[in-house]
């Protein structure tokens, strides 16, 4: 996984190089004060919380913020800093790996766990946070391929 700057002129920069371990990078957002916050979707089998919620500096220096993801497609950060993770589905350990209408948002807490703010989604991707505060969520993100996709949208409870 690679993280890379362009400029409004179109100027390409590396900004970190993540693919030791071939992670697969599928979220992405801005961190305030500069820098990106990244997620992870695991590879097969999906090993339950093997994936990284990693924080990428301005200049290209990386850490660990969390290891608690199974299957994270989307990340998003709230303005007081919190970290909403979404995870396509639970992981069966087995084929067909990803269970059906079990994907999630949910809230990073200060210890590094993942604490379920919405629930029983079915093949959830990406989220940002909306201007006013609310969290926007895309479902149906897989086979809807008539119309069936939606944007969710999820009020957050202050303090959150």
């Amino acid at each position: 996984a690679q993280v890379y700057k362009v400029t409004p002129d179109g100027a390409i920069t590396r900004v970190a190089d993540l693919s030791t371990g071939h992670p697969v990078l599928t979220g992405i957002a801005a961190a305030q004060g500069g820098g990106v916050i990244t997620v992870e979707l695991t590879a097969v089998p999906y090993v339950q919380g093997s994936g990284r919620v990693m924080k990428i500096g301005p200049t290209g220096e990386s850490s660990m913020v969390a290891r608690a993801v199974t299957a994270g497609t989307g990340v998003a950060l709230a303005q007081d800093g919190t970290v909403f993770v979404v995870e396509h589905a639970e992981s069966l350990g087995r084929p067909p790996f990803l269970a059906p209408g079990t994907g999630r948002v949910a809230k990073l807490t200060a210890d590094g766990k993942l604490e379920t703010v919405a629930g029983g989604l079915m093949w959830p991707t990406i989220a940002r946070i909306g201007s006013d505060g609310s969290l926007f969520v895309s479902n149906l993100s897989v086979d809807a391929d008539h119309g069936e996709g939606q944007i969710l949208k999820i009020a957050l409870a202050s303090g959150m």
